[in-house]
């Protein structure tokens, strides 16, 4: 079964293509279509234990993203020019630093990005361009909801929930970047945003509870606990089951998501 390996930038995918050659292990480079070229590294497929080749290429100093199944993509791979090269100028270094399956939905990946340099002074234009979702000027912090995904913007971070497969990442990737920059030629032209707003409902809370109905909270069902945690009726300690599970996960991308929406250590 083809698996892909993911890489952060492409100097890491250079150094783990030469590693796995080296090893004589056949590999098949995959690289991003035009319209992300520059923006997001290339990939290598490789047949057999995904797993074992990145903890091997990890082990050789190579930085890893990644792996995942792959086939090939359902849809036509959309025709576009490459992005402006003056992107740089307005997120510096653009790295793919982690993609793994998503803990709200199994079958689809949560990506983090992080930028080299901070756009914080275009959230709150991006908030005025983006109808609904969150929006914290504290932070500032954007967070909307794209069809099944939910995408999450900070200063110097982006994460993107649910995403389907390697194709829709970079479709992603180039759509966030067209943002940012029409951010920037509206920067004199638009008003910042400085109200908050509260548009991500329960469900998302929801979606990172045990989801097992213990009623120990207090409440009759978890959906009422996420309820809780959108009024401030509730609060995370109250889930004695997500506090006893072993793996934190859970916890750790509620009180993430708890915080990118505006009410913090719920």
């Amino acid at each position: 079964m083809a698996q892909v390996i993911i890489f952060p930038d492409q100097d890491s995918f250079e150094k783990g293509l030469h590693v796995l050659q080296g090893e004589g292990i056949p590999v098949e480079p995959l690289n991003p279509p035009l319209f992300c070229q520059g923006l997001v590294a290339s990939s290598i497929v490789v047949t057999g234990a995904a797993r074992w080749f990145a903890a091997e290429l990890e082990s050789r100093g190579v930085n890893i993203s990644g792996e995942n199944s792959f086939s090939q993509f359902n849809r036509e791979v959309p025709e576009a020019a490459p992005p402006d090269p003056n992107w740089q100028d307005l997120v510096g270094r653009f790295k793919v630093n982690s993609v793994r399956r998503s803990l709200t939905d199994s079958s689809r990946l949560r990506v983090e990005i992080s930028l080299g340099r901070s756009i914080a002074h275009l959230i709150p234009i991006m908030a005025r361009l983006i109808r609904g979702g969150a929006f914290v000027p504290a932070v500032p912090a954007l967070t909307f909801e794209e069809e099944h995904r939910l995408i999450a913007i900070a200063p110097q971070e982006i994460i993107v929930s649910r995403a389907d497969d390697l194709l829709d990442i970079w479709v992603i990737v180039r759509t966030l970047i067209e943002l940012i920059r029409s951010s920037r030629e509206h920067l004199d032209r638009i008003r910042p945003e400085t109200q908050p707003r509260q548009g991500i409902g329960a469900i998302e809370l929801f979606k990172r509870l045990p989801g097992n109905n213990c009623r120990e909270c207090g409440n009759e069902s978890c959906m009422e606990f996420a309820t809780g945690l959108i009024t401030g009726r509730t609060r995370i300690c109250q889930c004695t089951s997500l506090e006893k599970q072993s793996n934190p996960e859970n916890r750790r991308s509620l009180k993430w998501l708890l915080g990118m929406i505006g009410l913090g250590e719920a």
